[in-house]
């Protein structure tokens, strides 16, 4: 068991750490999903920005509302085991912040050296 994170900062390197980590670990599972993720984050957010620069606001604001809508469906079993049903309600925000968070820790995870317990993690 690993204790949470108490900042923002320890939640990130911890992240960070697990994203550096992921792709040595030699999974085919992890990494599969990890770029299947990729590809429906950067599709979401092209598909969003382009119709924007459309101007197409309608377009844009049920795209987006189909997209938190189909994530909270997907979402809400675990958010009901960990008795969490309010945090659910940010499932729209959240789609908007999380494709700058996931690059951020792409960016960090290949920038930094991740560190666990003051120790270095060998990393590539």
């Amino acid at each position: 068991r690993t204790a949470l994170p108490q900042t923002w900062k320890a939640f990130f390197a911890q992240r960070v750490r697990w994203a550096a980590k992921t792709g040595d670990v030699g999974d085919a599972f992890a990494n599969t999903i990890v770029l299947l993720q990729g590809i429906v984050t950067i599709a979401f957010s092209a598909i969003l920005i382009l119709l924007v620069v459309r101007q197409d606001v309608l377009g844009a604001l049920i795209f987006w509302g189909a997209k938190s809508g189909i994530d909270v469906v997907l979402f809400l079993p675990f958010f009901m085991r960990v008795r969490r049903l309010v945090s659910i309600s940010w499932m729209p925000v959240f789609e908007l912040i999380y494709p700058f968070y996931a690059l951020a820790v792409l960016i960090a995870s290949w920038v930094m050296k991740p560190t666990w317990k003051g120790r270095t993690i060998r990393v590539r």
